[in-house]
């Protein structure tokens, strides 16, 4: 061991303000490799060194401040604790370093009580560590963690470990690879009181348990998931991204990400009253979630934005679960929910006894100021594109779905693909008029169906909802109700004489205006199933 204290007769070496050590082997330590102990050291330099087979550390430094502590080119294996840093203020910076096969952790951050922590990982490595990897711990100190162009592989338990009450963090991670980790990647538990998280162009793959990213702090500033892929990870729990978080003074931001050939959901996010989230510009491909679906949002009271996000080819019960608010308080202001210009290409259901919908969405619309249109919804492989669970008795009757493309061109058959009033009678309804066709052209069913009663043809489609007084007279025309027909309050629909109305066996009426028949003995209104 090499012992370095500031304390008179004890000292092993007296130090100066300033320390250098390099091509420091240590081999079989009883205790620790280095353990550096001292009050005033201005800098402390660790360069070329290998430890290993220490029983307890391979690197302890216990001191109230250090300018700047560099750890470089250093190799520190097959201890049982790698590097501690107990209550240090100052600056830390560690490149080109190796830390393998740990039996406990790789490296503890002790946050000291007073004072700041600047911490720099650079183009190091963490491997094959059977207990944690980093740790940072601490109680009303100030850490600053930035980590940059690192590998963390083949770890055993959770790779990056926070859950302490540091007063203020803001933690970086840029450019690292985090690869088959067995355990649990970044996990950022009750944290401080001020908070912010970036993770940026980082990649995570084959990691095979749940969940790679977890953040269940109770407060944040920020937190940004940004231009990262996540590819071959398994997780049979929450979501490879899952968020549990009370409040945030801003945003979640998970943007132009790529989630590929995942396991299990991509995203489950479930913040109570707190919590906005913007999700833009991720791509979703080839992910297959067999009990679930690839996202799922929950308890989002504030602002909700899915904006230019790409489902393409994923498999599951639901690409997205969607629930726009869990409960209402006195004094509670309206929200945004934004969902445009997201694009569902392919995807296909999981058999279950569930009801399959693409987008489901679900929870109170009287708080939110709903926005869903130039979206792309062309997965057959899904019985609907769009379920809206919520129940008619709500104030919002009605959920404007406009100026999205549905795959077909067909009112009847657009009909088809919704889950809403004219399936299930006590759900609000949605409204998909006008739409866009094919060609990108905005097209009025109004020139298309029941409600322009003065075309004459064979056979008319009727159908869904009713807002206006519609007047069906006697034109040769046989009308033929492929889905229900809902007339909604301060509507009506009137067959006059002659008219002729055909039901398809899965179609019904459904009055909450009003229904006039009207008929003669020479010509009766006929409304039948065949």
């Amino acid at each position: 061991m090499l012992l370095l204290k500031r304390s008179g007769r004890e000292d092993t070496r007296l130090q100066p303000p300033g320390l250098v050590m390099h091509n420091v082997n240590i081999l079989g330590s009883g205790y620790t490799g280095i353990y550096v102990d001292s009050y005033n050291l201005e800098n402390v330099v660790i360069e070329s060194s290998f430890i290993c087979h220490s029983a307890i550390y391979g690197i302890k430094v216990a001191s109230s401040h250090i300018s700047l502590l560099n750890v470089s080119n250093c190799s520190i294996l097959d201890n049982n604790y790698g590097i501690y840093f107990d209550s240090l203020s100052g600056s830390i910076s560690m490149e080109d370093t190796k830390i393998s096969k740990l039996t406990s952790y790789a490296l503890y951050i002790n946050v000291p009580r007073s004072g700041g922590l600047t911490y720099y990982l650079t183009n190091s490595s963490v491997t094959h560590c059977k207990g944690l990897g980093i740790v940072i711990n601490g109680y009303y100190g100030n850490l600053r963690f930035v980590v940059t162009g690192t590998f963390f592989g083949w770890n055993s338990q959770q790779t990056v470990y926070s859950d302490s009450n540091v007063y203020s963090l803001i933690a970086t991670f840029t450019n690292n690879t985090f690869f088959q980790n067995t355990g649990p990647v970044v996990y950022f538990g009750r944290s401080s009181w001020s908070s912010v998280l970036r993770l940026e162009n980082n990649i995570f793959d084959n990691n095979t348990a749940p969940s790679v990213i977890t953040i269940s702090s109770d407060y944040l500033d920020k937190l940004t998931i940004i231009k990262s892929e996540f590819t071959n990870n398994e997780c049979h729990g929450k979501g490879i991204i899952h968020l549990s978080i009370p409040y945030t003074r801003t945003d979640l931001i998970i943007e132009d990400n790529v989630f590929e050939r995942n396991t299990g959901r991509t995203i489950s996010a479930d913040g109570s009253n707190g919590t906005p989230l913007q999700m833009v510009a991720n791509v979703f491909r080839d992910n297959n979630c067999s009990n679930k679906g690839i996202v799922d949002i929950r308890r989002m009271e504030r602002d909700i934005k899915i904006t230019h996000n790409v489902f393409n080819n994923n498999k599951g019960h639901y690409m997205i679960l969607l629930q726009s608010v869990h409960y209402t308080q006195y004094g509670m202001v309206v929200r945004n929910l934004t969902f445009e210009n997201n694009s569902f290409i392919d995807n296909k259901e999981v058999p279950s006894h569930v009801l399959h919908c693409e987008v489901n969405i679900s929870g109170l619309l009287e708080y939110k100021a709903i926005t869903i249109n130039q979206n792309k919804f062309t997965s057959k492989g899904f019985s609907k594109e769009l379920c809206v669970n919520v129940f008619a008795p709500s104030q919002a009757r009605v959920l404007d779905a406009s100026l999205n493309y549905w795959g077909c061109e067909n009112v009847p058959a657009i009909r088809g693909r919704i889950y809403d009033r004219s399936t299930d009678y006590e759900m609000i309804s949605v409204h998909f008029s006008p739409f866009i066709n094919s060609k990108g052209i905005i097209v009025d069913s109004k020139n298309q169906t029941e409600k322009n009663s003065s075309d004459r043809h064979p056979r008319k489609d009727l159908g869904g909802y009713i807002s206006n007084h519609v007047r069906l007279e006697s034109n040769s025309t046989l009308y033929l109700a492929s889905s229900n027909i809902i007339i909604l309050s301060n509507a009506s629909l009137t067959v006059t004489p002659g008219v002729e109305i055909q039901f398809g066996r899965s179609a019904s009426i459904v009055v909450f205006g009003s229904l006039f028949a009207l008929g003669t003995s020479r010509a009766p209104g006929e409304i039948y199933r065949p």
